[in-house]
């Protein structure tokens, strides 16, 4: 027969580990959570750091989609690049933004300046543009895969492409 001392030592033995165990793999999650944000931060920084020696050099985005005859977009991101993006571009009138697209559109049910905010790309807009913008570049290749399953059949670039072309 088994003692009381031995399984009271043995589930408390199995309860330190346990503890230990989680403390262990909570610390393993933060750790891998702060090294994603680290290099979702550094690569958003790289991009916009280029993008203002781009504009330094008097390289603008509008060169690339001029270059690639591209007169249409729909941007993907309303994040901090999605809205410099659109802000560097609204003033020329040879590129013109048809939509926007992002996973939370729900918070911007009105739209940006009469541009409509969607969630996917809509058949009636699919028509209306020549590529999509990601400017999650982080992101890029889960959004490319998620917009080709859409059918999206335009050119889907990242704008951290864009950015790195001109300086080229």
């Amino acid at each position: 027969m088994v003692s009381r001392r031995f399984i009271r030592n043995t589930l408390f033995g199995a309860a330190v580990a346990g503890v230990v165990g989680g403390i262990g793999y909570l610390g393993k999650t933060q750790t891998e959570l702060v090294d994603r944000k680290y290099k979702r931060s550094k690569e958003y920084y790289d991009v916009t750091y280029q993008w203002i020696v781009n504009k330094q050099k008097g390289m603008e985005i509008t060169d690339y989609f001029a270059e690639h005859r591209i007169k249409t977009i729909a941007i993907y991101g309303m994040g901090t690049l999605g809205e410099l993006l659109y802000n560097d571009i609204k003033e020329d009138s040879a590129v013109g933004v048809s939509c926007f697209i992002d996973q939370m559109a729900d918070l911007y049910s009105a739209g940006i300046d009469d541009i409509p905010v969607l969630k996917d790309v809509s058949e009636d807009y699919k028509d209306q543009i020549d590529a999509v913008v990601i400017t999650p570049v982080h992101q890029f290749d889960n959004i490319k895969k998620e917009l080709e399953g859409q059918g999206v059949d335009k050119a889907i670039i990242s704008l951290k492409e864009i950015i790195n072309c001109l300086d080229e």
